[in-house]
């Protein structure tokens, strides 16, 4: 049997972190105008997909105060140029809240197990 209340508490909840993420992405950035977003479940960090009317932007927020973001900011600094798969350019990063995003790139997910 399906708990339907335990799921819209969940939905009601999705919901609200994307109001949240979004509003603290806005403020920052005004000139982003979001036609749509979406949170993506993540182990380290919430994401979340901003659907503008010319690019879809990927927004990573720490899960908790631990999670280093400027590592990861400078990791992928660093391997811009070194490999052939594409690498996120960083584009946004939060000053108020900690956060940074870049523009989402298309193509086939890699999988590491072939």
């Amino acid at each position: 049997m399906c708990n339907h209340i335990g799921l819209r508490a969940y939905i009601k909840k999705i919901v609200k972190l994307k109001e949240i993420l979004l509003e603290k992405i806005v403020e920052q950035y005004p000139e982003i105008q979001a036609k749509s977003c979406l949170v993506v479940p993540s182990r380290h960090s919430r994401i979340i997909e901003v659907e503008t009317p010319d690019k879809t932007l990927i927004f990573k927020f720490p899960n908790n105060s631990n999670y280093n973001f400027n590592k990861e900011v400078n990791v992928l600094n660093f391997l811009k140029g070194k490999l052939r798969t594409p690498i996120p350019k960083v584009l946004y990063e939060g000053s108020k809240y900690a956060f940074f995003g870049y523009e989402k790139i298309e193509g086939p997910v890699p999988s590491w197990g072939e």
